[in-house]
């Protein structure tokens, strides 16, 4: 890439969509039980439900938004999220119900899912041989984002509940006007694919990109999160040029499948193993069930001919 700047682009904005997650996060709870006057049994029911919807939308909205960006294209669809995401940073900011809290999460949600098309971006951006290695950029980009989260947002509670919220509309806002600038389009009539609601959903897209070749095991295997840039790598080179945004797209929800099902059933295997009744006192059972599901994914993937297998 002779220019850096779009892919510098493109990671501040994963960097800014994992922020999001944790920047609000430490005031969170004290902000649910000032808008919703309950107890921190309610309130943290009530996280839990704020957590939740954010997931799911990323779920739902993973497959669309990068279908869309197959037809229309990347720039428009980044720039038009990270507006989006700066006006409901704000609303989240002023916000004095809950319902109105849970209105931000679930469209923060449907934002959030541009990350596959800042993952079709730079698929589009690389030479086959560099997918791996720059989609290893954008995890360790969304790592950066995690960490810095909860930090800056702890240190902005200081300055009261709403100061994350501003702090992180003033932080879209800022990287919008940066992509205005930097950003070129990189779908062109070659690679544009027409839109079309039967493979913009999550199942219509699990189809469609399960259909490729070793895609639909690879798939199986991304709900472990297991060597996510490599086996990004191998299914982007699996996919056709137009179809990069809807394989992004399927990876989102993948990801937020595991979002959504792993707190509960690893919270569940926990309380399972340390109740009074329990048959056997384990409270690492999560920890055990993690490894035997990593070992399945494992299999899943060792399974495949080894002639397929390239990155």
């Amino acid at each position: 890439m002779p220019n850096r700047l779009p892919f510098v682009f493109i990671l501040i904005t994963v960097v800014i969509d994992a922020m999001g997650i944790g920047l609000i996060m430490s005031i969170m709870p004290t902000l649910i039980r000032e808008v919703h006057v309950c107890d921190l049994g309610n309130a943290a029911v009530w996280g839990g439900l704020l957590a939740t919807s954010f997931a799911v939308m990323q779920f739902l909205f993973g497959p669309t938004i990068g279908s869309i960006s197959d037809r229309f294209g990347r720039r428009p669809v980044l720039l038009i999220a990270l507006f989006v995401m700066s006006l409901d940073y704000l609303v989240m900011a002023l916000a004095g119900t809950i319902w109105l809290l849970l209105a931000g999460r679930i469209i923060g949600g449907i934002t959030a899912a541009t990350q596959s098309t800042a993952s079709a971006y730079v698929a589009d951006l690389s030479k086959p041989a560099e997918k791996a290695a720059n989609f290893g950029l954008i995890g360790a980009a969304f790592g950066v984002g995690f960490v810095l989260g909860p930090l800056i947002g702890g240190i902005l509670a200081g300055f009261g509940t709403r100061a994350p919220f501003y702090a992180a509309a003033a932080l879209a806002f800022a990287n919008l006007t940066f992509g205005y600038v930097v950003l070129p389009e990189t779908v062109t009539d070659r690679i544009r694919r027409p839109f079309r609601w039967a493979r913009a959903n999550p199942l219509g897209a699990f189809a469609q990109i399960g259909a490729l070749p070793e895609v639909g095991r690879l798939l199986l295997t991304a709900f472990g999160s297991i060597a996510g840039p490599a086996m990004q790598g191998i299914m982007s080179r699996r996919a056709a040029d137009n179809q990069q945004g809807e394989l992004q797209g399927t990876l989102s929800s993948v990801n937020a499948v595991g979002t959504i099902v792993a707190p509960l059933l690893m919270t569940q295997t926990f309380w399972f193993f340390t109740t009074d009744t329990a048959p056997l006192y384990l409270p690492g059972a999560p920890f055990l069930l993690s490894a035997a599901l990593i070992i399945l994914c494992l299999g899943i993937f060792v399974s495949r001919p080894r002639r397929q297998v390239s990155v």
